[in-house]
This record gives structure tokens, C-alpha cells and sequence, in this order.
């Protein structure tokens, strides 16, 4: 959360690196060119000084946290509040009107990329184009749920090859896709189960290799480990 104490309004935000993520915010506002005009507005108005940062809640849910707590505090410097994306009929049509469908079967858009996703600005507010297209086709979603890919193109906004899930499964289908493989609930515990001083995170592929004829990275497993990926409760 950043905080103004020139007029108490705040702007709530999410991540998995805070650290980074406000080193981001305030290299922004001191260069002018902070996506949020509201909070660049003040920021130019009064000393630097004057905005502090603080941490509400450290979880793994955090855009379903983020959605709360934007909805329990109602923040001033927040633009966009609501769960909806909101877009008009005529920029609908826009949208519409650039899609490319392909001989695959993926449709994309005349957008601008950012990190392999289409981004479309609408007002103030930059939308993911797969997200807006799944709005457009099947109706208003949570906000902290992320739209995914069944056909592992992350430029492809045709709806039929979109699905809602959550963050946990988004990274759990980032590591499928980038394995070129299916690995399961079944196989994480394998990994978790036969870690230990001789078989380390660095050995495990060859194991999983040898016994699933499945290639994994280390980075992976090291996902696996650590329960980001393929959570379970701990005791």
C-alpha cells in the first residue's frame, strides 16, 4: 500500500516482490511517467517524502487479497475498482475489428506486446487483450482470476481457447507449457517424497526422466520443493 499524508488516499497493489515492485512505482513517478495519473498528479503536487509504503498482508493469494482489500478500503488512487472491465460498445467493435484469425485456429490482435501478451488501453486502463476478449464472449470475472491458454500461445485471444483459473494453476500450466509435457499432482509428490541429501534438486530430473520419460529442469522441481507450484497443505 502507498500512502499520501498530505491527503490520505492510498493505492493498493499486489505482488510477490515488494521490494521491487515499489523500487518500480517510485523510479515511475520520479521520471513522470507512472501509468496511475492519479497518484503521478500528487506525487508532482507534494514532496516525495510525504508518500509512505507499507506492507497489509503477506500471502499466496495475493490478487484474490488485492481484490479485498481494494474493495474493503475503496482506495482514491486506485482507477480501476470494480471486478468488470469496463468497455463500450464502440470500442468493442474496435476490438473486434482487429482480430487476425488463424489457420490454427488462435486469433490475434493489433495490440501492443508486453512480456509475449497483448496489451489494449481503453481510457486510462491497459487490459490484456486475452482478458478483454474473454470478457467481451463470456461475460464479467473475478479480477484476481487469470485468463489462461489451452493452446499455449500467449498471443491467442479467440475465447474458445481461453479458460478463468487461479494464480496457483496459471503457474502450474507456465511449467507444463515450458515442459512441453503434463506433469501432475501424482508426480510432484514423487519429487517431494524421494528429495533428500543424496537425491538433490539438481539429480531429480535424471529420476524423473528415468521413471516418467519426462524431461524437468531444475528451476522446476526447485518450484515443485518449495510448493509454489502444485500446492499442498503442509503440517
Amino acid at each position: 500500500m502507498i500512502e499520501s499524508t498530505e491527503n490520505d488516499k492510498i493505492y493498493i497493489g499486489s505482488t510477490s516482490d515488494f521490494k521491487e515492485r515499489l523500487k518500480i512505482h517510485f523510479q515511475r513517478l520520479k521520471k513522470g511517467n507512472h501509468p496511475n495519473s492519479n497518484l503521478q498528479e500528487d506525487f508532482n503536487k507534494f514532496d516525495e517524502y510525504t508518500f509512505n509504503s507499507y506492507i497489509i498482508e503477506l500471502c499466496d493469494n495475493y490478487l484474490e487479497r488485492e481484490q479485498w482489500y481494494i474493495n474493503f478500503f475503496k482506495p482514491d488512487y486506485n482507477v480501476n475498482k470494480d471486478i468488470e472491465i469496463k468497455v463500450s460498445d464502440k470500442e468493442i467493435e474496435k476490438f473486434k475489428t482487429k482480430m487476425i484469425k488463424k489457420e490454427n485456429g488462435c486469433w490475434t490482435h493489433d495490440g501492443h506486446e508486453k512480456e509475449h501478451y497483448k496489451t489494449i488501453r481503453i481510457g486510462k486502463i491497459k487490459y490484456g487483450a486475452h482478458r478483454l476478449s474473454y470478457f467481451i464472449y463470456n461475460g464479467p470475472f473475478p479480477n484476481y482470476l487469470r485468463v489462461l491458454h489451452k493452446c499455449n500461445n500467449k498471443y491467442c485471444v479467440n475465447p474458445d481457447h481461453l479458460y478463468l483459473g487461479t494464480d496457483s494453476e496459471n503457474k502450474i500450466d507456465a511449467v507444463n507449457n515450458g515442459l512441453g509435457c503434463k506433469v501432475n499432482m501424482e508426480i510432484a509428490r514423487f519429487i517431494r517424497s524421494i528429495y533428500s541429501k543424496e537425491c538433490t534438486s539438481g539429480k531429480i530430473p535424471e529420476v524423473i526422466k528415468t521413471k516418467f520419460g519426462i524431461e524437468i529442469s531444475s528451476r522446476n522441481v526447485c518450484s515443485i520443493l518449495s510448493n509454489e507450484t502444485f500446492y499442498e497443505e503442509r503440517e
